[in-house]
């Protein structure tokens, strides 16, 4: 993996740069932001459905390990079933990280590869970078920066309930599953606070990538 052998090189490749935060703090409307804006972004979480489209190899681990009772009649993985699984037990979780993670990561650090001299700048959206950050460096992929997209806990709360349509328990079961959001914010080199209305996040956001048109 060429990106392994590069990390702190600067001269003429792109700045890496990390995406991440907690589940209902609108890290996917900056991504989408910088999307709009002509940024390249490198979405984990479409590389992490891609894996698991069958015939693939991520496809054949998962279903090897949890069975057939997660798939829907089309023999396609029904995320909602696995997800009901692996948010309920912690070792489910973790074991289906161990499946997938290190094919997500190789198929992440090819696409830096393809760009690395192309790009000023490429984002990488990992909505758990955190809580796999010592995978990711163990796998070769570093970052220069990281940006945290920030809310406090009442309001990924109320989002997660309105979006999703679930339990105030079921909401923080699953803000609960990631590292807490006060603590990310210690752990970021750039925190967006997203506790405003959207033109102010396109704002700040603006304000952050200016340096990259």
């Amino acid at each position: 993996m060429l990106w392994k052998g590069q990390v702190g090189m600067t001269l003429n490749r792109a700045k890496i740069i990390g995406i991440t935060g907690g589940i209902g703090t609108g890290k996917s409307t900056v991504s989408g932001l910088l999307k709009d804006m002509g940024f390249l972004i490198i979405d984990s979480d479409l590389i992490a459905r891609e894996v698991v489209i069958p015939g693939e190899i991520g496809y054949n681990k998962v279903v090897d390990y949890f069975g057939e009772i997660i798939l829907n009649n089309d023999k396609t993985i029904n995320r909602s079933k696995l997800g009901s699984i692996i948010f309920s037990k912690k070792s489910k979780r973790d074991k289906l990280n161990s499946i997938l993670h290190p094919i997500i990561t190789k198929a992440i650090i090819d696409n830096i590869n393809q760009n690395l001299f192309k790009e000023k700048v490429i984002f990488i959206d990992i909505p758990l970078l955190f809580e796999v950050r010592s995978h990711l460096q163990s796998q070769g992929l570093s970052f220069d920066e990281v940006w945290l997209v920030y809310t406090k806990k009442e309001i990924q709360l109320e989002r997660l309930i309105i979006r999703d349509n679930m339990s105030t328990k079921e909401a923080l079961s699953k803000i609960d599953s990631q590292i807490d959001i006060e603590d990310k914010k210690k752990l970021a080199e750039i925190v967006i606070d997203n506790q405003g209305k959207k033109g102010e996040l396109k704002s700040i956001v603006e304000n952050l990538v200016e340096k990259y048109r």
